[in-house]
């Protein structure tokens, strides 16, 4: 029987190389073994220095259309910020109106260019999102009344009316967030000077230790509330960077000392629910006929809940604006008057001071509510309301007792 010849002796060379082969392989086994030893994890940045993840995932150099995205920004930003503004950002620096440019071959300056056009066209009354759509589907090249061109519209409508919809949301935010926490320095500011009188009172002994401790708990309720009024006008202006995708010096933008008056007339409008099925990209959704009846159903639904929920933001905005912040003023006054005639205390005058701000601060909550409703049905109506069916100055209001 015969055996297997017995294998050659390795060389120096290839000895060596094998020594080297495996101290390498320990060596990889020890880091193996430190990424996934939860004492011994290696760092992020030894990570992707290791494993070249940078390498492979660079990030792209800005192009010539970004370049001219960001000048306008930069152009914007010279005054406070306007809706339409933000509107416009959001337009042109969203993710899937990008896409759709990407498909249109328009994702370059001239595009930017004839939006900014397009915007500053006094003569043109249609809102931002309307001119970014005609500019854009303007480029399309597929035969205006092929079935096609419907479902190209219809997709980029949707897509933009709904960037549009959130920009709008997320602006109303950040004014209304800025301007209450204004407000609650104005009801700290008074706060402070009263914590301060009954300080030099209970000092000269005119008042009590018990008056002292009730003043300083509502000052430190005050200056929890306007702690709380500062973040959250952080957090909004925040949500409106992101929604608009800056960073950097993009985001020292200014913001208009207060949102938008309410409309003169209450926005009673037409049949929203026809108008919606005519007009609302979500009526065309679906081939088959049941697929249509069911969102038609949902939408009317929607629209009926929408346009509902902004009329009572009207009715409540203009009752707290006519009505009851007339009446805290009215109450200020007198008690002005009581202290002037000293017949009240300094801290009589200091409430009816710190119920006037309550009143204000109310009126700026509902207005929110109001623009926030009316973005959200025009953007479910597709982008455009209705003719009024009635132009009324007064809303459905009932006025207070004692007025006159």
């Amino acid at each position: 029987m015969m055996l297997p010849p017995s294998p050659a002796p390795l060389s120096r060379s290839a000895a060596t190389l094998a020594a080297l082969l495996l101290l390498t392989g320990c060596a990889g086994n020890q880091y193996a073994s430190n990424a996934f030893d939860p004492q011994r994890m290696p760092g992020t940045a030894e990570v992707a220095e290791r494993t070249q993840h940078r390498d492979y995932h660079f990030i792209r150099p800005t192009s010539a259309y970004q370049e001219a995205v960001d000048a306008r920004i930069a152009a914007l930003a010279a005054s406070p910020m306007t809706e339409a503004a933000a509107v416009e950002v959001a337009l042109l620096q969203d993710d899937a109106v990008q896409d759709l440019l990407r498909e249109y071959w328009v994702l370059r300056p001239g595009f930017v260019t004839a939006t900014t056009v397009a915007v500053g066209d006094g003569q043109d009354p249609r809102t931002v999102e309307w001119k970014v759509l005609g500019e854009l589907v303007s480029r399309s090249r597929t035969q205006r009344w092929d079935r096609a061109f419907g479902a190209e519209y219809l997709a980029a409508v949707e897509a933009i009316l709904d960037a549009a919809a959130h920009a709008r949301t997320a602006y109303y935010g950040a004014v209304a967030a800025a301007q209450l926490a204004a407000m609650f320095d104005q009801a700290l500011e008074a706060e402070t000077a009263a914590a301060e009188l009954v300080n030099e009172q209970y000092r000269a002994g005119t008042v009590s230790r018990y008056d002292q401790a009730q003043q300083h708990l509502v000052y430190a309720k005050t200056y929890k509330e306007a702690a709380e009024a500062k973040r959250d006008a952080v957090a909004a202006r925040e949500a409106l960077n992101r929604r608009l995708e800056l960073w950097g010096e993009q985001t020292a933008w200014a913001l208009p000392d207060r949102l938008p008056d309410l409309p003169n007339a209450r926005p009673e409008l037409g049949d929203v629910e026809a108008f919606a099925i005519t007009q609302s990209p979500a009526a065309y959704i679906g081939r088959a006929s049941t697929e249509q009846r069911e969102a038609g159903a949902l939408l009317r639904s929607e629209v009926r809940e929408a346009y509902h929920r902004m009329l009572t933001a009207y009715d409540l905005a203009k009752y707290q604006r006519d009505v009851v912040v007339p009446l805290t003023d009215t109450a200020l006054t007198e008690m002005q008057l009581n202290y002037n005639a000293m017949l009240d205390d300094v801290y009589g005058l200091l409430e009816a001071s710190n119920v006037q701000i309550e009143a204000g601060r109310d009126y700026v909550t509902t207005l929110t509510d109001f623009w926030a409703a009316h973005a959200e049905l025009t953007q479910k109506l597709g982008g455009q309301l209705p003719a009024p069916r009635e132009l009324t100055t007064a809303g459905r209001t009932l006025p207070a007792k004692g007025a006159t």
